[in-house]
């Protein structure tokens, strides 16, 4: 064998081997089929099956929506990245570009643009998002237009962070035709040493505090208590989490304070420590040891490349 034979046969397994390891990000692959049902007495009612589709790069580039006992609701999902830019054409009702939701992102990844269409009732709903210099976001400028009446609404929200970038004021305003601004709501956040919210506050337009959260952590970080009060609504709810020896969530304990039973919703890993299976179960109050009734459940089987 010759040196130029030598050559081209080097050439011709570098080719193979480089197309061997070539991303086609257009390729799509079925990566999750997930299913979840209601129990009704002693009936089994599934609500939904998901499948979604990914690239070599774990894009997703399509996701099929399926509603047996809705087919109103059934849809399907097409995802198109160029650039910046983001396009999600979402079918339903087997007609074409019912919903379209395009995303303009900057140079640094951050969403700075929404645009979401529906054709189907008509109207157009824009976002603009401003970031500072920390890459956080501080504005949201919105706006809906309904192309079928004279009616456009306006909305923006601002964010306002400490000295360590963390999350401390949300505002919510809407703002007339009249460019007039009125406060609609407010969230105030308070954290601990290890930069945890540990205190969230709603308040109302008129500076009122209706939602009350305390999160509660254990040494390691994990959220194992979340009390959430509705000042002036019908029900508070605790919710309790519960961690593996992986710190893996494998528990959360839902106690509505209106309601004779806590739900209880299980979670089942595999060995990627992906979610298969979310069972959920209602235990009556007064005898938290008998025996639970299934709910609802979840089912995920993953695929791989």
């Amino acid at each position: 064998m010759n040196r130029i034979t030598i050559i081209k046969f080097t050439l011709v397994i570098i080719v193979f081997l480089l197309n061997l390891n070539c991303c086609n990000e257009k390729k799509t692959t079925l990566m999750l089929i997930e299913r979840s049902f209601d129990i009704f007495d002693c009936d089994t009612l599934q609500k939904y099956e998901i499948k979604r589709y990914t690239n070599c790069n774990n894009k997703i580039l399509k996701e099929e929506y399926l509603n047996p006992q809705r087919s109103i609701e059934n849809r399907i999902s097409n995802y198109d990245y160029s650039n910046d830019t983001v396009l999600i054409t979402i079918n339903l009702y087997n007609e074409n570009c019912i919903n379209r939701i395009t995303q303009v992102k900057d140079s640094d990844g951050n969403i700075v643009q929404t645009i979401f269409f529906n054709k189907l009732n008509s109207y157009i709903d824009s976002s603009f998002c401003i970031y500072n210099s920390n890459r956080k976001k501080i504005q949201i400028n919105r706006f809906r237009i309904d192309t079928e009446y004279p009616d456009t609404r306006f909305y923006l929200t601002k964010y306002y962070y400490d000295n360590k970038n963390r999350l401390i004021k949300e505002q919510h305003f809407s703002l007339t035709q009249k460019a007039d601004t009125i406060l609609n709501s407010y969230f105030l956040y308070k954290y601990n040493q290890y930069s945890k919210v540990i205190d969230e506050r709603k308040f109302d337009e008129d500076n009122k505090l209706s939602i009350h959260i305390n999160y509660i952590y254990d040494d390691i970080g994990n959220l194992v208590k979340e009390e959430r009060k509705n000042i002036d609504g019908p029900f508070d709810v605790v919710i309790t989490y519960k961690y593996d020896d992986r710190d893996l969530l494998i528990e959360e304990i839902i106690d509505y304070s209106d309601s004779p039973n806590i739900y209880i919703k299980y979670y089942d890993y595999d060995s990627h420590d992906n979610i298969i299976k979310e069972s959920g179960y209602d235990y009556p109050k007064e005898n938290p040891k008998e025996k639970g009734r299934l709910r609802n459940y979840i089912i995920r089987e993953y695929k791989t490349q």
